[in-house]
This record gives C-alpha cells, sequence and structure tokens, in this order.
C-alpha cells in the first residue's frame, strides 16, 4: 500500500483545494523554492496518518495548521491522502476488498475534530489501528528523519540502534498493545473483586437478615394469636373468681361489724373497774413511801452493785493466785531443768574431751600396725621367691635383674656408638654448608625472618583458642534444656491464664495516674497478697477477712488519692494505706487464755495462720489481727464469751461469734471457698513467674554461650587461614634453593644437638647399669647364707603383724563411734540450752508481775467486803419495815393485773376485728373495681357472661384446660412476644413476599470502581459477572 494522491484545503499554507499526485511507489522527493511549501506537505501527510506531537509539525495547537489560524477566511482544514490497495499482501486487515483507501481528516476552529474512512466517519482509535496494521506509527521518534537526524541516528550506541530497529519493525507496537491490554485486564479483575465484596459483605448478610425477620415475622404472628385466646379465657376466670370474692366477703363484713360492738360495751366495763383498783393501789404506796423515804431502791442497788464487784473481785484473787502459784512452780522447776543441763553438758565435755584424747594414740597404733603387716607380707612374698627387696619395695629374681641390667648396658653402648657416627658426619657437613647458609641468610633473609613470625602467630593464636571458654558439648545440653524449659513455660502460662480467667474478678486493673508512676507503691488486693499453708482453714479465713479480702493494699493514702482521680478505677475500691491504717491485735495475754480453755491446738489467731510479706504486716494485722480461729462451735464460744479474752472468734465451718451477743453462719458450709481457689492461681502464677526467670537465665546463659562460639569460630578460622599462609610461605621458602640450604642447615644443628643429648643419656645408662649388676651380685650372696631363717622370721613376723593390726582397728573403729555419739548429744544438749536465759527472764517477770496483781486484788477484795456487810445491814432493816405493806400491795396488784390483762386483750382482739374491718372494705373496694376494670376494658364479657364456668362452653373451668397453667402460659407468650418485638420487622405482613427486594449499589466507573450495577438477589449475579 501506497500514496497516490495528496488533497490538501485550507491547511497552513494551502487557502484552496489543491491535490499532490503523481507519487512513486518507492521513493520520493519534493523540490521547490523557499517559502513554496514544501514541508507543508509533510505535516499534512502526518496530520493524517494522527500525529500527536504538534511540534513536529511546526505547530502550538491545532488551531495554528487552519489556513492563518482562521482569520483569512477559512475556518476549518481538511487533508485527504489516497493509497494504493492493489496489493494484497499488504493490505490492512478488513480492506482487502478495495483497490483504493481514502483516508481524511479534518478539523474546524471551534473544536471539531473528524476522521473518515472512505468516506465514512470513524474514531482516532480505528484510524491508528489501520496504520498500525501495515506498520505506520507516525509517533514513533524514528518515523521523521530530519535534517541532522542521520549524523545521530550513525553516532547511537548499540541499545539505542536495537530500539530504532524494533519501532522500524513495529515490534514495539505490540508491547504497547501489551502493556495496555494487561492494564486493561487488571482493572476488570478489580471491578469484579468489588463486585464480589459487595455480594459478600452487603447482599448476602442483607438476605439472611431478610430470612430472619420473616421467621420471626411469623412466629409474632403465630404468638399473638395464641394470647388473645388464653387471654380471654383467663380474664373470664378472673372476673368469676372476683365476683364470688365480692359476695362473700360483703357477708362477711356484715358479721365483722356486730362483733366489733360487743368488744365496745365490754370494753368501758373494764375501764371502769381498773380506775378503782389503780386508786387503792395508788394509796397503798404512798403510804409505803411515807414508811421508807423512799431510799429503799437507792440502796438496794448498792448492794447488788457492790455485790457484783465482791464476786468479780473474788474471781480475780483466785486466778491471780493460781496464776501466780503456776508460775512460781514453772520458775522453780524451769531452775531445777537447768541446773541439771549445765551439769549434763559439763559431764557431757568431760567425756568428749577424754574420748579425744585417747583417739590420737589409738589412731596412731592402728596406722602403724597396718603399714607393719603389708610390710611383712612384701617381705615374706619376695623371699618366698628368691626374689631380692629394696626400698621401693618392687621385687624381682637376682638372674632376670642382672640379665635385664646386661641387656640396658649393651643397648646403650649400641645407641652411643651410633649417634657419635652421625655427629661426625653431620660435623663435617655442617662445616662445609653454614658459610653457604650464612650468605643466603644474609642475601634472602627476609622469607625466613617472614616465616618465624608466622610461626609466632600461631603458636599464639593456638595457644589463644586453647583458653577461650568454648565447650561444644555444653552449647548443645543448654539449647536442649531450653527447648524443655520454654515447653514447661508455655504449659505453665496456659494454666495460670486459664485461672487468671477463671478468677478474673481478683485482678486490680488500673491505669497509671501520672506519667513514670512506680507501680511497686501498689501492692494488690489481700486474697491476692497471702499464703495458706493449711487448706482447712481458708473458709474460716475468708469469713475472718469479710470484706477486707478484697481491699487494695498501698503505700500512702496520697497514692489512693492519685488512684481515686486519675487511675481510671472500673468498680469502687477501698484501700489500706500503709502509713496511715491503724494495725491493732489481741494481746498475748488473751490468746494464752484463748489456748488454756479450749487447748493449744483448738485455738490459734488468724493472723498467724496467714503467710505475707514483712512490708505489709501492718495491713496484714488490720484483716486478721482481731479474730481468733477455733476447731469447732464449742471451743469458739468458751472464747468469745470468756471475760479474760472478749474476742471475735470464727470456726473452721465458717461460724462467727461476737462478743456482743450476736451469732452469724451456715451459709458457707458447702461453698467452694475464695481462697482456696486464689492459693491456686498464687501458685501457678510463682511457678510460672519462676520457670520464666529460669527461662530467661538459661537464655541469657545461652547469648554467652552463643557470643563464645562465634569468637571461637572467628578464631579457628583466622588460625586456618593464618596456617594456610604458613604452610604456602614455607612450601615456597623450601622450594627455594637458598631456603632449602638454610632448612638443611637448621635441621643439621638440630640433629647434631639431639645426637649429643643421646649420647649423654646413653653413657648415664651403661654407669648405672654397671653399678646396679654389682648390687645384685652382693645382694644374691647374702640371700643364699640366710634364705631359710628369714622365711621364718618373716612368716612369725606377719603373724604377730596381723594379729595387732586387726586388734587396734577394731578398738579404734570402736573408739570413733564413740566420739561422733558424744559430739551429736553435746551438740543438741548446747542448742537445746541457748535459750534458757531468755525463758528464765521471761519466767521471772512474769512471777513478778502475778505477785503485783495479786497484791493489789487482795487489797481491793478487803475494802470491797466491808462496803458490802455496812449496805446488807441497813437495807435489812429497810425491808423488815416494808413486809406488812409489800403483802397488800402484791394483793391488789395482782387485782389490777388480772384487769389490765384482761383489757389487753380485748384490746386485741377488737384492734384485730378493726384491722380485719379495714383489711374487708379495702378488698371489698379493691374486688368491686377489679370487676368493673373487666367489664369496662373487656365489653365481651356482658355478652358472653351467661357461658362462663358451664360445662361444654369456651369457659368450662373445671373440666377445660386448667387457669392457673393456662395464666403461666400466657405470660410466657407475652414474656417471648415482648423478646420478638426488637427482632421483627414490622413491614412484613401476610401478603408480602420475602426476598423480592432489588439491591442498587451505584459508584463511579472511573478509577476502578462500580457504576450503574443493579443486583437482583434472586438472579445468580456471581456467575454472570464471572462470565
Amino acid at each position: 500500500m501506497h500514496i497516490e494522491e495528496v488533497i490538501i484545503d485550507g491547511f497552513k499554507s494551502y487557502r484552496h483545494r489543491t491535490v499532490v499526485s503523481g507519487f512513486h511507489t518507492h521513493f520520493n522527493a519534493i523540490t521547490g523554492l523557499n517559502g513554496s511549501g514544501k514541508s507543508n506537505i509533510l505535516d499534512a501527510i502526518c496530520f493524517v496518518l494522527g500525529i500527536t506531537n504538534l511540534k513536529h509539525v511546526r505547530a502550538q495547537n491545532l488551531q495554528d495548521l487552519v489556513y492563518k489560524k482562521g482569520h483569512g477566511g477559512v475556518t476549518k482544514a481538511s487533508v485527504t491522502i489516497v493509497f494504493d490497495n492493489k496489493d494484497k499482501e499488504t493490505s490492512p486487515a478488513n480492506y482487502e476488498a478495495f483497490d483504493q483507501i481514502t483516508v481524511t481528516r479534518q478539523i474546524q476552529i471551534g473544536g471539531t475534530n473528524k476522521y473518515l474512512i472512505n468516506g465514512r466517519n470513524v474514531d482516532k482509535k480505528r484510524l491508528n489501528a489501520l496504520f498500525l496494521s501495515v506498520q505506520l506509527n507516525v509517533n514513533n521518534p524514528h518515523f521523521l528523519i530530519m535534517q541532522g537526524r542521520v549524523t545521530k541516528v550513525l553516532n547511537m550506541k548499540p541499545p539505542e540502534i536495537l530500539s530504532l530497529i524494533e519501532e522500524a519493525a513495529g515490534t514495539k507496537l505490540f508491547e504497547i498493545s501489551k502493556k495496555e491490554s494487561f492494564s486493561m485486564i487488571e482493572k476488570k479483575d478489580k471491578k469484579l473483586n468489588e463486585i464480589d465484596s459487595v455480594l459478600d459483605e452487603e447482599v448476602e448478610p442483607k438476605m439472611q437478615q431478610l430470612k430472619k425477620e420473616r421467621s420471626a415475622y411469623l412466629e409474632f404472628q403465630k404468638n399473638q394469636q395464641e394470647i388473645d385466646i388464653r387471654s380471654r379465657y383467663v380474664t373470664a376466670y378472673h372476673y368469676c373468681c372476683n365476683k364470688s370474692k365480692y359476695d362473700a366477703m360483703s357477708a362477711e363484713f356484715v358479721v365483722v361489724e356486730k362483733v366489733m360492738l360487743d368488744f365496745n360495751k365490754r370494753k368501758s366495763e373494764l375501764v371502769l373497774q381498773l380506775k378503782d383498783t389503780e386508786q387503792n393501789l395508788e394509796i397503798l404506796r404512798k403510804k409505803k413511801e411515807a414508811e421508807i423515804g423512799g431510799g429503799l431502791r437507792d440502796l438496794d442497788k448498792e448492794v447488788q452493785s457492790i455485790s457484783k464487784k465482791l464476786v468479780t473481785e473474788t474471781a480475780s484473787v483466785a486466778n491471780a493466785t493460781d496464776t501466780l502459784n503456776s508460775e512460781t512452780l514453772a520458775v522453780a522447776q524451769f531452775e531445777e531443768s537447768e541446773k541439771e543441763a549445765l551439769e549434763a553438758i559439763e559431764a557431757k565435755k568431760k567425756e568428749l574431751e577424754k574420748a579425744m584424747n585417747d583417739l590420737g594414740p589409738i589412731e596412731q597404733a592402728h596406722i602403724t600396725a597396718a603399714e607393719g603387716m603389708e610390710k611383712a607380707k612384701r617381705d615374706l612374698q619376695a623371699v618366698r621367691a628368691g626374689m631380692s627387696t629394696g626400698e621401693s619395695d618392687n621385687a624381682s629374681s637376682f638372674d632376670d635383674t642382672i640379665r635385664q641390667a646386661e641387656n640396658e648396658q649393651a643397648a646403650a653402648e649400641s645407641e652411643r656408638q651410633t649417634r657419635q657416627m652421625k655427629v661426625k658426619h653431620a660435623t663435617a657437613e655442617l662445616k662445609t654448608k653454614k658459610p653457604q647458609a650464612v650468605q643466603a641468610e644474609k642475601t634472602h633473609g627476609s622469607a625466613t625472618r617472614q616465616l618465624k613470625e608466622k610461626h609466632s602467630q600461631l603458636e599464639l593464636m593456638r595457644t589463644q583458642l586453647q583458653v577461650l571458654p568454648f565447650d561444644k558439648d555444653a552449647y548443645d545440653t543448654l539449647n536442649n534444656e531450653r527447648k524443655v524449659l520454654a515447653d514447661r513455660v508455655r504449659q505453665l502460662e496456659n494454666t495460670f491464664e486459664s485461672l487468671k480467667s477463671e478468677n478474673r474478678g481478683f485482678t486490680f486493673n488500673y491505669s497509671d495516674p501520672e506519667p513514670n508512676f512506680d507501680r511497686t507503691k501498689v501492692h494488690g488486693l489481700v486474697a491476692r497478697l497471702i499464703q495458706i499453708a493449711n487448706e482447712n482453714v481458708t473458709g474460716a479465713l475468708e469469713v475472718a477477712a469479710g470484706g477486707r479480702l478484697y481491699n487494695v493494699v498501698i503505700d500512702s493514702q496520697e497514692t489512693g488519692a492519685k488512684l481515686l482521680k486519675r487511675g481510671r478505677l472500673r468498680h469502687r475500691v477501698t484501700f489500706i494505706p500503709l502509713n496511715r491504717i491503724a494495725a491493732r491485735t489481741i494481746t498475748p495475754q488473751q490468746l494464752q487464755r484463748a489456748k488454756q480453755l479450749v487447748g493449744v491446738e483448738n485455738a490459734e489467731l488468724a493472723l498467724t495462720l496467714v503467710g505475707y510479706p514483712k512490708d505489709i504486716e501492718k495491713a496484714m494485722q488490720y484483716v486478721f489481727g482481731t479474730t481468733i480461729v477455733c476447731t469447732s462451735a464449742q471451743a469458739a464460744q468458751k472464747v468469745t464469751y470468756d471475760r479474760d479474752v472478749r474476742t471475735r472468734c470464727v470456726t473452721l465451718d465458717g461460724d462467727v461469734y461476737e462478743p456482743s451477743g450476736t451469732l452469724s453462719g451456715g451459709s458457707n458450709r458447702n461453698k467452694s471457698s475464695v481462697l482456696q481457689r486464689l492459693q491456686k492461681l498464687n501458685q501457678a502464677e510463682e511457678e510460672f513467674t519462676q520457670a520464666a526467670r529460669e527461662l530467661a537465665d538459661l537464655d541469657a546463659k545461652l547469648e554467652m554461650c552463643t557470643q563464645q562460639k562465634t569468637h571461637y569460630s572467628e578464631t579457628a578460622a583466622a588460625l586456618k587461614n593464618l596456617q594456610y599462609q604458613y604452610d604456602l610461605l614455607d612450601k615456597t621458602i623450601r622450594s627455594s634453593p637458598h631456603g632449602a640450604l638454610i632448612q638443611e642447615v637448621a635441621d643439621l644443628e638440630k640433629a647434631i644437638a639431639d645426637h649429643t643429648e643421646a649420647i649423654q643419656h646413653a653413657t648415664h645408662q651403661l654407669k648405672t647399669a654397671a653399678a646396679r649388676i654389682e648390687e645384685v651380685e652382693k645382694e644374691r650372696k647374702a640371700f643364699v647364707n640366710s634364705r631359710e631363717s628369714q622365711t621364718e622370721k618373716m612368716e612369725k613376723l606377719l603373724a604377730l603383724q596381723r594379729k595387732a593390726s586387726q586388734k587396734a582397728t577394731q578398738k579404734f573403729k570402736a573408739h570413733k563411734e564413740v566420739i561422733d555419739g558424744l559430739e551429736l548429744e553435746l551438740q543438741q544438749m548446747s542448742n537445746d540450752h541457748e535459750g534458757f536465759d531468755a525463758q528464765k527472764a521471761d519466767l521471772k517477770a512474769s512471777v513478778e508481775k502475778a505477785k503485783a496483781n495479786l497484791t493489789a486484788r487482795q487489797q481491793k477484795l478487803l475494802q470491797i467486803e466491808a462496803d458490802y456487810d455496812s449496805a446488807n445491814e441497813r437495807l435489812q432493816k429497810k425491808r423488815e419495815k416494808l413486809d406488812e405493806t409489800d403483802a397488800e400491795m402484791k394483793k391488789m396488784a395482782a387485782t389490777k393485773a388480772k384487769v389490765e390483762k384482761e383489757q389487753g386483750d380485748l384490746e386485741i382482739e377488737n384492734k384485730t376485728a378493726m384491722h380485719r374491718k379495714s383489711r374487708m372494705q379495702s378488698e371489698l373496694k379493691d374486688q368491686a373495681d377489679s370487676v368493673k376494670h373487666l367489664l369496662l376494658s373487656n365489653v365481651w364479657i356482658t355478652k358472653e357472661e351467661h357461658l362462663f364456668g358451664n360445662p361444654g362452653t369456651t369457659y368450662d373451668f373445671q373440666n377445660g384446660q386448667d387457669p392457673h397453667e393456662s395464666e403461666v402460659e400466657l405470660q410466657r407468650l407475652k414474656a417471648m412476644q415482648e423478646g420478638l418485638k426488637g427482632q421483627v420487622n414490622m413491614e412484613f405482613g401476610p401478603d408480602v413476599p420475602p426476598f423480592t427486594r432489588v439491591f442498587v449499589f451505584e459508584a463511579e466507573m472511573r478509577k476502578g470502581d462500580v457504576t450503574n450495577v443493579s443486583l437482583d438477589i434472586h438472579a445468580p449475579l456471581r456467575a454472570q459477572l464471572e462470565g
């Protein structure tokens, strides 16, 4: 396909329609004068081909392409190119049927821009596709070769030339199309994902919601019908019951009014009778007061008060006397025990000292006897075997010893001669080569010195590597231990978190009230701070602490104020500030008295049954310091109400006895103890914390080992590298002639030194062997003369030594056991005696205190007895005068009491009747109002009242459904209906079919969003969209 002609109209300098024809198939050139419009013809061709960069056609905008920019009376520009399309092989796709293809582009002032192919309007995209199909791309930077461009092409680098070839061949166009296709596919995928997201997140949940709403509405409608039926039935029953009650109560009200009239009549009679009796009694009372002068009551009170003091003080004196006697006896017994203990200790010390003095000789005799027996055994064996014995106790036969010495002598002589010969040859060779080596050392000595330095470095690095504290086995062991410990920490953490979630209410959570707040100021809940060793007392301790168990212990009231103000507490909290809390505990005397009453094992102070950190002792005293835990109710009762104790007690079952007389309990026996659960939580926390701490320590050790391993590996690698350098340098030196010569001289010197040392050693061996032979010869001659007598002598000596050794051993062991026993007994006695002084001082102080107390009590008792005798005498005289008057007054008082009792009984009956009448009036009104309300609120009752209670009707209350069960069912249905109201969508009705709604989602399709998509929830949308 090639150009046949170009038709230009209104384009740049061509005002009128101009036809340029006569184009050659392969090569064309345009010539003419300057300004004749040659370049404008090329611009017109590029204009039609769809050039986008207007700078290539020397224009700023499309309006510049119109003749004189539209000011010359021409408002549009048009260029048409006629292509020859007879060659079908190069024809554009889908245009094979056309022999000519006409392409036109028009622009008009104001913005219209049209493209035409064979006279038909097309868009720019289709036009570009036409030209790209025949590999024409006007926007290719190499499409137009301008002046000077050829030189630039010749100077291009290979990548630029490749790009030029790709542009010319048209392959780059396919790359661009490929990128555009991928971009479009990515946008489509994004749109599809967004539609899927809308379906999953909005449409499908809405469908499920509509299903639930329909089901709820149907249930609601069904319940409402059942409620209406049962409501009528129950209402009818209530109406009948209320009406029946009203009729019965009206008749009873008349009877009550008649009874009240009788009561009022009898009441008036009793008032008159009581008035007469009181007047007579008052006359007698005045007579009595006149006789005694009104002082009897005060005198009686005085006598009673003194009597109580007398009884109390008598008991106190008796108790003080018993206390003094018991304390005095305890001191005497203690002093006697102390004296006996001191005497026993001194006796035991003397016995031990004597035994220790005797041990030295016995032990030395034991060692000497054992050594003598062993030496006798060795000597006897040597004599029997015909061997010699020496100082070293090594025995051998005389011939073997001599033969061995001669062999050593011959070997040493041979070795000496061989070495002397080697020294001679080496010395002669060294004399020749050493001057040569000295000269070579001077000429080529740097390499040798470098080799020596390398060798020194190697030795130093080997020493450093040996002293490095890295042990691979220990490192592997630590890794294995860490795995096991990490698994254990995870298990303990899971257990702790599980128990923590079960006891979530016993965690005190708060926010820091200020930056850098010190959390150690908040110790925590009392229940979490204590440890209990005996689980049997957890229930009692929980009751003893009560609400204080949930208080929070803090260091000061300032910390509490900060937490209350800015700690963001979730609920009310009671704080126990350690600097302000008034801690109080019962006295030791009270506790001792309690234990005397019920036994030491049956009463304990609650504070002593819990463990806690020392710094929160005041808080623990505040919580547990004033309560005693008793094992039984009887023990608690004795302790609580004893006048010397008077302290609150709690039994193991949780029953509380107060000194004021109140008693509470009974509800804790079958309940699981909170403290038991918290003890498990605390134990789990402690185990987890300990394991985590061990893991952290192990990690620190492992980290240190890892660093040591790294250092060891680095040092080993450096040593290997240095060894390689040394070997390479040594090999180089040895391979060179001068190096080989120097090394040969060094080897000769070393060999001469070794041979000389070996010669000296062989000479010494020769002398030693000769002396040994001479010594053995002498011993053999002496042994032959005395062998039999020596054997007999040695046997006797061995028997004596064995018997002496056995006896010494037995004596030593027995004496050692005696000393061990004495030391153990003395240690125990000394430990027991250490606390005697403090105990003795306490006992004497208790005796003095008891004496002073007894003296004071006795003096007080004498004074009280004298006061009692005086007051009692005066009281007896007064009472004698009142006996006659009292008898008469008692008679009158009995009459008055009888009348008052009858009057009181009558008043009670009257009030009962009045209350009954008032109640009946109220009930009658309520019944009447109830019947009236039922009639007004249920109009249908008037029409159907004749059916209520009749057999065979809907309102058959006896044979039909039980009214009470119907009422219960009605309440259940109403409650269910109330619950359904919040779930029912009242837009649903019986005629509205579910699931017919259409959801529409609109968004901008630009930027990858969905637009104008209507989704019917009945349609298989996902399949359609994916298709």
